[in-house]
């Protein structure tokens, strides 16, 4: 994923609410349930009330728009529901009124922003390709992350991909007929990661468990609606 396009997300993500906040009362009703679910991802001190299968009802019903779930692990699987708010080809931005906002690409998560130790971009293609193909081997694949300083890191990943292998139960309950990804990855100094993908017969990524750094850690991610 190219860096230039990143530097895109925050104003398409205001912007995407803004229009929204303008649209019919259906779009209005749709932002009023995603604000009144649980509100910050970042929290650390509570433990977060997981959202309810009603509440996602609701949410579903309240817009027409992609809606996907996410959950971090390390933070007590505090949960988050975010609409996409941009289209850009293969890539969807999911967004919420908090600025909080995660971009993937048939489902793989691509880069994040307003969640803490953001993922800044990837470069996914090998990756992708070899997990939609339903592919054994092994490929390359690199995450970049912005330091306190202001730099950006770079980690390169050499990672082996297993068909049939996701050792991990996907978040929810699947409404389709789903094959299991997994991926073992590793890099020179850095945590070795093991990602699970449960993909759609036409190779979207509907849940999965997906690494993202060491800050932000696992990410659980069901696309309720794509």
């Amino acid at each position: 994923m190219k860096m230039t396009r990143l530097k895109t997300i925050g104003l398409a993500l205001c912007a995407g609410l803004m229009l929204t906040s303008c649209g019919s009362d259906k779009s209005a009703s749709a932002l009023d349930v995603i604000k009144n679910l649980p509100a910050s991802i970042k929290s650390r001190r509570a433990t977060p009330k997981p959202i309810s299968a009603a509440e996602i009802a609701q949410a579903l019903q309240a817009t027409n728009k992609p809606v996907a779930l996410f959950q971090v692990e390390n933070r007590k699987n505090a949960q988050v529901l975010l609409s996409e708010v941009e289209r850009n080809g293969a890539y969807q931005t999911f967004g919420n009124q908090s600025r909080q906002a995660v971009v993937l690409r048939d489902g793989m998560i691509t880069a994040s922003r307003g969640l803490g130790g953001d993922l800044m971009s990837v470069e996914e293609d090998e990756l992708l390709d070899m997990i939609q193909s339903r592919g054994s081997g092994n490929v390359s694949y690199v995450q970049r992350f912005l330091t306190p300083e202001y730099k950006t890191k770079v980690i390169i990943y050499y990672c082996s991909v297993r068909p049939g292998a996701g050792n991990h139960t996907p978040l929810g309950r699947a409404s389709i007929p789903t094959s299991s990804v997994g991926v073992s990855c590793k890099a020179t100094g850095e945590a070795s990661f093991e990602n699970s993908y449960y993909l759609a017969g036409d190779g979207t990524i509907v849940s999965g468990r997906q690494w993202m750094g060491e800050t932000i850690g696992y990410v659980d991610t069901q696309l309720l609606r794509y």
